[in-house]
């Protein structure tokens, strides 16, 4: 009997789904494929018919999100500065921001951090002439991490700050540093 690509492509994507839901609120340790095939109202050989594992989950969802943001957006260019970055992050996690925040937090991956960057350490060498020594390569980690965790502060607490505050706030942190952003915002126009 022939499976159906669209019944396939739904399982998957409900198997997909639960693993989500679950790992958002457990460490992937604690998470049984028992409970993720309940969760998609599966049994739990139909699991194995996509999956080896709950790692294997992880795996192809990271890879999944790395590939989407380094194929729907390119990193700064000479001429358009950071605002391509910007607006690469703040559409990366309108796309995957739930998933993303998940993965960072508290029962993610720390691996899935250490890849992103680097993926995205080498698409920006590509598309400038980033020496290659430890000093160029400890401020783009330095930027783009800051960046993430701030994109990420803002994602879960964003219905209280809006995207366009969020990006001109971005915008000053890169071009005028973090200390003199914060004095700016410290100051007393602000406080109104």
């Amino acid at each position: 009997m022939k499976k159906h690509p669209e019944m396939t492509a739904m399982t998957r994507q409900r198997i997909i789904d639960a693993f989500w839901h679950l790992y958002e609120n457990s460490p992937i340790e604690q998470i049984r494929i028992k409970e993720i095939a309940g969760t998609a109202g599966i049994n739990r050989s139909t699991f194995y018919q996509y999956f080896n594992d709950i790692y294997d989950i992880r795996r192809q969802e990271e890879d999944r999100i790395i590939a989407y943001i380094l194929e729907h957006k390119d990193l700064a260019t000479p001429d358009t500065g950071f605002q391509d970055a910007i607006s690469g992050i703040t559409e990366m996690y309108q796309h995957n921001g739930r998933y993303i925040c998940i993965l960072l937090g508290e029962h993610g991956d720390p691996s899935f951090s250490i890849m992103l960057k680097d993926r995205l350490l080498h698409k920006f060498e590509r598309l400038h002439s980033l020496p290659d020594d430890a000093m160029a390569r400890t401020a783009f980690h330095f930027g783009i991490g800051g960046l993430l965790t701030a994109f990420q502060y803002w994602y879960l607490s964003r219905p209280q700050e809006p995207l366009n505050d969020f990006v001109s706030l971005a915008n000053s942190l890169i071009s005028h540093g973090i200390f003199p952003t914060i004095a700016e915002l410290a100051s007393p126009r602000h406080a109104d």
